[in-house]
């Protein structure tokens, strides 16, 4: 009894120590995004008819972070990013409307700089990139694509209490992407006005509220 008992202090001492190296985060913000190609299709397509997309355009954003503090000056983590997005525009014959999610895991690098109550982390990440596209035209087509993308992130966390914390967060990025396809039907999206398939190649910057939890 007294080494099962030995055991279950040591065990609760080794799950504190290790587990009290991880930061767990979750975050949502807006993207301010260009997509050279689908935005050139959009204005081509929709635009005559409906607000035409800027250069630059945003997108609402949400993620998930995990990261390892067990290090002195160092800190890797793992990030699921999800982007949102969608154009609409209402015609005679309906609604029409586009959208797409794509999700951005990244394996995540940080060079961080720790004090009472506060952090600062500065870092580089890279990963696949997934796409699932819809366009509605009285039906839906659904369209899927995956590339590559790195980003750059910076972050400020400050104490709330106790393991809470509240953070600021501003993302760079670059994603490249295969052209839009349908696999069933065997059909890209093409842009008439230039003859291109279109892709959702793009680069945003993009700024977040979370808060974390380190354990």
């Amino acid at each position: 009894m007294k080494k099962f008992n030995l055991f279950i202090i040591l065990f609760i001492v080794f799950v504190s120590n290790v587990y009290s190296q991880w930061d767990i985060s979750i975050a949502m913000g807006v993207d301010f995004k260009s997509a050279p190609k689908y935005r050139d299709y959009v204005n081509a397509v929709y635009g005559p008819y409906g607000k035409k997309l800027s250069t630059f355009s945003s997108a609402g954003n949400f993620s998930i972070e995990l990261d390892y503090a067990g290090f002195k000056d160092f800190q890797p983590g793992i990030e699921y990013s999800l982007l949102v997005d969608s154009y609409t525009i209402s015609l005679q014959g309906g609604v029409n409307e586009l959208s797409y999610v794509i999700h951005r895991p990244s394996l995540l690098g940080f060079y961080k700089i720790e004090g009472d109550g506060y952090k600062f982390k500065f870092g580089f990440g890279a990963g696949i990139r997934m796409v699932e596209f819809t366009e509605k035209i009285i039906t839906e087509t659904g369209y899927s694509s995956s590339g590559f993308g790195i980003v750059l992130k910076t972050k400020g966390i400050t104490k709330i209490d106790g393991n809470l914390f509240v953070s600021v967060g501003i993302d760079l990025r670059y994603d490249s992407f295969d052209e839009l396809y349908n696999k069933e039907l065997d059909k890209k999206i093409i842009n008439y006005a230039t003859g291109e398939a279109v892709d959702l190649n793009s680069v945003s910057a993009g700024i977040k509220l979370g808060v974390v939890y380190s354990f």
